[in-house]
């Protein structure tokens, strides 16, 4: 397991887009647990939930990551959860 200690102000990790399309393409695999790809790339689970829901609604103000994901959410909706 990879741990990470941030020093300084900045305490907050950031994604870019590719980082969270990547975490939700894993998190929306058949199978898959949320809370095991949260502990993998060290983020909260709410934080992958949140990126599915903006990603969804259009809201990330990432545009590269919106349009990254939404093939996959919209794979992901249509499947037999």
């Amino acid at each position: 397991m990879k741990t990470e200690i941030l020093v300084g102000s900045e305490r907050r990790r950031r994604c870019s887009a590719d980082e969270k399309a990547r975490i939700l393409s894993e998190a929306t695999a058949p199978g898959a647990k949320v809370v095991d790809i949260a502990r993998r790339h060290g983020v909260s689970r709410s934080l992958i939930y949140r990126w599915r829901r903006e990603a969804s609604r259009g809201l990330s103000t990432s545009a590269g990551f919106s349009s990254a994901i939404l093939g996959l959410l919209v794979t992901w909706l249509g499947s037999d959860r």
